[in-house]
This record gives structure tokens, sequence and C-alpha cells, in this order.
């Protein structure tokens, strides 16, 4: 036996003619076997002697549960190759394994041989056929391993086959032949079921030894077998020399469809072209649940829609597996340093009032080994039924990536907004920061609009002093995330974790959403936004949340100041100051005095930090009562106030020495002047104790402890108001 006989291994099986009839053999046991699946046999074999005439058909027989025989499936006879010896030939069948099936065997005859012609068989096998998950078309349909039965073909000889230029798809057979016209058309006649109003996409394999222009087509049908005119759905591409392409088209159903036909058109080839297709699928587009988007909005499958690009130029890109939905994507070329931005034409029909969720999914590409920084973001604007703006977004900041690692590397960014009045219609976008030189391109893919669940709330309360960010989003889909983080970003660049109960919001076990935080220390008027960080037990990073941009309270009466303990905010309090503040810096610098030197020798360090005295005036007791509490906790203090009173900022101090005086000589007066010692000292470490918004006040309207109990799962839902579910 020689090694272009065999397939694998050391040995085959000869099948020997002993008469000119045709020869039957039965191949291998009968196997176990699942009702309702399709399974694919392939019995490769080679002709010992050059011989015309001959053909192999292929079947598979079923047996019940007691071993008897319930039918046997065939496929037509298929010639085989046989212009030289030792020509391979993989004759195949296809079936699915009837309602009462346990085993199946396939079995192989032969016709056209003559009493001692030989035949190898080596590598029989019987299994699963590999269909396309959710396809629509048969394995027979789908594959050319069984032939070409479900197809007709116009301008080409065409024949399953395992080709001379080798496989477009997978399996031993391919559909292929040279063209004899300069058009081939190639039509799957046992058209699917399709259900009205649904979209679907068809991907099929493609192969042409010549430039060719491609074209896949959805053509409708109704329930008489009637063309719909004027619905087929069309995607044509112009792909080179033996350029192996998977041709997609997406459409969807009209109202009155009940089946559809795939047509795949090779055009403009030279005569004599050799060209072919497999793996023909047919599936339900899988956009995203409850997206408003078509399909090739969301996934730029097979055409563009209509969309405005700035800084950059955008073609329409493979992706390869794992990076996009689907198969294809944006590729957007940077133009110069500076912001990208990507935006939908179509005006999104929406609902005033109604909360949705804007997500993409953006790479960055480089073959840079070193660090490579990019930010982006996704936005959406709200206009009304004529085209006019309503609401421009205010976008969530800039999430920034700054690591390295060559080809693709990013992820998803998403965002919540709600529907204002007056808006019917939403336009969305994303915008990419392209500030490193060696990204050489963006690519985008899986752009979605759809109804959720706000993922944060941020206001700014002037009456407290506080910024309240509530976080609604939970990483449901990521179990790993066990740690959250919560961080303060100024415009200034600046970076401070927010406070949480008895500790900094670093790393704090996450016990799930909402998480209510009242950040008491952000800047007076400034503009902020906060980043959320989920991290697994190792502390990488899962999954962030970044808000919009949000301004900070401001102090109503410029006459006063914020006195406020960063520990416990129930008791900060807005005070009047007598006069603006006057400061003092300590130097730290010594002099020394050298024998035959005119001047001394001094060695300085960085000045002291600032140290003075606050003269605070209170006009009633209770005010009195309030900031005297506020001193005695003893604890360090936050002055925050308007511009004009020397105070820019965030000025953290320790208080000293206090001392109160009556500010008139009449005895019933309740006016006082303060005056604390105060040092200007670093933000203090540490978390927070209670709330400024919720007080013992807040609990005393409910009527009893059971009305507590039954109210709220624990303490801290009764100091945030979250209620107990259900």
């Amino acid at each position: 036996m020689t090694n272009t006989a065999r397939k694998s291994g050391t040995w085959g099986q000869i099948v020997q003619a002993t008469a000119d009839a045709a020869t039957h053999v039965a191949v291998g046991p009968q196997i176990p076997v699942t009702p309702g699946t399709t399974y694919v046999a392939t019995v490769p074999l080679t002709l010992m002697t050059a011989k015309a005439g001959v053909t192999a058909t292929v079947g598979i027989d079923w047996f019940d549960a007691s071993g008897g025989w319930i039918h046997r499936n065939e496929a037509p006879a298929t010639p085989t190759r046989n212009a030289v010896s030792f020509s391979q030939n993989w004759p195949a069948q296809s079936d699915v394994a009837p309602p009462t099936a346990k085993t199946g065997s396939i079995w192989i005859s032969f016709s056209g041989l003559a009493v001692g012609d030989r035949i190898l068989i080596d590598d029989a096998e019987m299994r699963v056929a590999p269909l396309i998950p959710g396809n629509l078309f048969s394995f027979a349909d789908q594959s050319f391993e069984t032939g070409l039965a479900g197809w007709t073909v116009t301008g080409a000889a065409f024949d399953a086959t395992t080709g001379s230029v080798g496989d477009v798809g997978t399996g031993y057979r391919v559909g292929l032949g040279q063209s004899t016209a300069a058009t081939v058309v190639l039509e799957n006649q046992n058209r699917p079921a399709v259900t009205p109003g649904v979209e679907y996409v068809s991907y099929t394999r493609t192969l042409a030894l010549a430039p060719v222009n491609l074209t896949a087509e959805l053509e409708w049908y109704d329930g008489d077998g009637q063309v719909i005119a004027g619905a087929t759905n069309t995607c044509t591409r112009d792909v080179g020399a033996s350029e192996r392409y998977l041709l997609p088209v997406v459409g969807t159903a009209p109202a009155n469809a009940e089946t559809v036909k795939l047509r795949i058109t090779f055009g403009g080839m030279p005569t004599g072209t050799t060209c072919g297709l497999d793996e023909a699928s047919l599936k339900v587009a899988p956009n995203k649940p409850d997206n408003v988007l078509t399909y090739d909005e969301y996934s730029f499958e097979s055409l563009v829609p209509p969309i405005t690009v700035e800084n950059a130029t955008w073609v329409h890109n493979y992706l390869s597996g794992g990076y996009a939905n689907g198969t294809y994507g944006l590729k957007l070329t940077p133009s110069a340093t500076g912001l990208i931005t990507w935006t939908l034409d179509r005006l999104v029909p929406v609902t005033p009032g109604k909360t949705y969720a804007v997500e993409g999914v953006m790479w960055r590409d480089t073959d840079s080994t070193g660090i490579v920084e990019w930010s982006r973001r996704v936005r959406v604007d709200w206009y009304d039924a004529a085209g006019n703006l309503v609401a421009a977004d205010q976008p969530d900041a800039f999430y920034p990536s700054r690591v390295s690692g060559t080809g693709l590397i990013g992820g998803p960014i998403s965002a919540t907004r709600v529907c204002p009045a007056g808006a019917t219609r939403a336009k969305v976008g994303v915008e990419i920061m392209h500030s490193d030189g060696a990204v050489i391109a963006y690519f985008l893919d899986g752009v979605a609009l759809y109804e959720s669940t706000v993922e944060y709330t941020l206001t700014a309360e002037n009456a407290t002093g506080c910024v309240n960010f509530t976080i609604y989003y939970a990483p449901t889909e990521y179990p790993d995330a066990q740690y959250l983080s919560v961080y303060r970003y100024d415009t200034d660049g600046s970076v401070t974790p927010v406070r949480w109960y008895g500790t900094e919001f670093v790393r704090v076990p996450y016990t799930g959403s909402p998480v209510v935080i009242e950040d008491y220390e952000c800047p007076i008027g400034a503009r902020v936004w906060y980043w959320a960080q989920w991290s697994r037990a190792n502390g990488t990073t899962v999954v962030n949340v970044l808000t919009s941009l949000v301004r900070g309270p401001v102090i109503t009466d410029p006459d006063y100041i914020w006195l406020k303990s960063p520990g416990i905010p129930a008791l900060s309090r807005l005070v009047m100051p007598e006069a603006p503040l006057a400061w003092s810096r300590a130097a730290r610098s010594v002099s020394y005095d050298i024998v035959g030197r005119r001047n001394p020798i001094s060695i300085s360090s960085r000045r002291a930090g600032r140290v003075g005295s606050l003269t605070l005036l209170t006009w009633d007791t209770s005010t009195a009562d309030a900031l005297d509490a506020l001193l005695d906790s003893g604890l360090p203090c936050l002055i925050q106030a308007a511009p004009g009173l020397g105070v820019s900022g965030n000025l953290y101090v320790r208080v000293g020495d206090a001392s109160v005086e009556p500010v008139s000589t009449y005895a019933r007066d309740e006016a006082r002047r303060w005056v604390l010692e105060i040092g200007e000292i670093d933000r203090p470490r540490g978390g927070i104790q209670g709330s400024a918004g919720r007080t013992w006040d807040d609990v005393e309207d409910l009527e009893t402890w059971s009305d507590v109990n039954d109210g709220y799962a624990d303490w801290a839902g009764v100091l945030t108001n979250v209620p107990r579910e259900g």
C-alpha cells in the first residue's frame, strides 16, 4: 500500500469487484445516535487504477432500540475523479436521525467496476454534522459535502468537488466550477421559512481565481410562492483574484413574507475562471436584544449606514473572530491628532421619559510594543420629530486606556440617559481622543441604543454642600467583581477617593447595588466627574462606570463659608466669617556665619503651611451650639468659601484653641464672636460616619421600630434611605 493511497495510519480496506455489477460494502459498526440530530457520513476512497464511469453512493442505515432497521437514506451517485491512478474522492451523505433511531451505520456502493477493479477505503467517518449555529439551511444546503442538489447554477459547470485550488470553507468538498459566461449565478431552491419583521443575515464563503464583482441577495416570497416586488436586499463587493471572501447580506422579512431565497452572483469574470462557494448560512441577525438600531447600524455586516466621521477616514473592514459581533466592523484611520467623532446620521425614534443605554465597542490597533494612550466615550443627542435639536448630550468623561501590546486592544463603553421632554428622536455617536501617533487605526462595532435602567444619578445639593452619586449599575455579568472603588476627578487633574462609611472608597467589598454615595468634599462650584471601578480579588479591573461632568454645590450667600467635618458630615455648618482669612507661613531655614566669608551660608526647605486665625460670627444660640458641637469633636475641619474670602479649593485645617465672646454688651443678645486658631494640613485619611441629609429626625417619621425593620434591610439602608426590596 502506498502513502498516496491511504489517508492516515498504516492500513486501509481494499474493495475488489468480483462481478460486473454494483458492489455494496458496509463500512463500520452501528454507533449510538441522538434522534433529531443531523449526521454526516463521509467515506474517503481511492481508485487504485484509472477508470472512467465509476460512481460511488454513500448511505446511512438507521436502527431502533431493538436493532430493527428503520430506513436507509442515500445520497445521489457521486462520479469519481478518475483521470489518474490513486485518485482520491470524498463521497458523503447527511441525514437527520429519525425519532425512534438509537444507532446508525454507513455503507457505500459502487457502479461501473469490472471484475478485479480495486478501491481503497480509509478514514471513513460518521459524525454530528457541523451545522453553523442558528443556520436555517439544512446541512446539505449549507455545505457541499453531499452535492449540489439544493442549488441551481447558471453560467458555469459546477460540481461538489475537492477542487484543485483548495477548500473555500471547511470539510472535504466545496461547490466549485469554471465559468462559461461572464456572470455565474447560484440560487438555493430550498427556501427557508421566515417571520415577517425579523432581521436575517446570510454569509457565504466565496472564491474566484480572477477579480470578481460579488453580489449576495435575499429575495423574499409570499405564501403563494410569488416574489415580493421591491423587497430584495442586496450586498455587493469587488474582490481581488484568489481572495477567499465571506460574503454577507442583511435584510428584514417584509410583512407578507413566508420564505426567502439566497442568490450568489459572480460577475465580471473572464470565461473559464474557476470560482466556488461553501458554508452558506441564513440565520436570525444576532442584534443586541431590544436594540432600536438595525443590525447593519449595530454591526456593519453588509452595508455601512449613512454616517458622519470627522478627523478620520473609514472603511468597512473584516474583524477576526472574538473581536466583533458578526464578522465585520468599521475601521477609522486618524487624519490628525485630536478628537475623532463618528455619528449615525439617522434620527432614531425614542420615547420621552424613557431611560436609554447607548454603547459601542472600540479598539485601537498598533504595531508598537510600548505603552499606547487613547480614550473614548459614547454620546446621544436628542431631537424632535422635525429634526430640531432639543438637548445636546453632556457626555460621560473620556474613558482612558494606557496599556502596552500590539494588535487590537479595547472593549465596550456605555452610558445611560433619560430622553428629555419634547424629544422623539435620538442621534448616537462615539468620540475618540487620538493623542498617540503609535495608533495605526481604531475599530468600531456593536453600536446599540436600547431601553435600560439608569446606570447612575449625579446631583449637587447646595443645602448640605455635597454631590449625591447613586450607582444603580450592577455588574451581574461579572461574578468575579468583588470589590468597588470610587474616585472623584477634578478638572485640574487631581484624583481623590471619595469617603465611604468607615473607610475611603478604595477596594471596598461590593455587596450589591444601588450604592449611595454622598461626597461632601467636592470643591465649591467645581466641575468634577466620578469613576466607579469594580475589581477582582487579585486587584485586576473588571468593569468601570464613568460619569458625566457635574458642577459642585455652590454657596448661595457669599457672606458665608462652609466649616465641614470630613468625618462626620452631620456636624458641618455654614458660618459667617467676620473678615477674610489672614495667614502667616513660617520659614524653614537656618544661616551659618563662616569665618573668612562676607555672607552666611543659608540652608532652607519648603516653607511651612499656613497658620492663622479664623473669626466667625453666630447670631443665635442654635447656630452657636452647632458650631460648638463641631469644635467639640476635636476633628480636623474643611473650609470651603466663595471667591473673595482668601480660600480657593479645599482647605483642610487643624483647629487649635478656640475662644468665644459676645458681640455686644447687651445681655440678651445671642450674637457671638468666635476666634479659632487654625493651621493648614493635608487631607485627612479615613471614612465618614452618618449623613448630613439623613438624621434621627428622619427615622422618627416612622411610627414604630417594626416599620424600620420592615422598611429597611439594614442600617445602611436606613442611613441612605434605600428601602428593602420587595
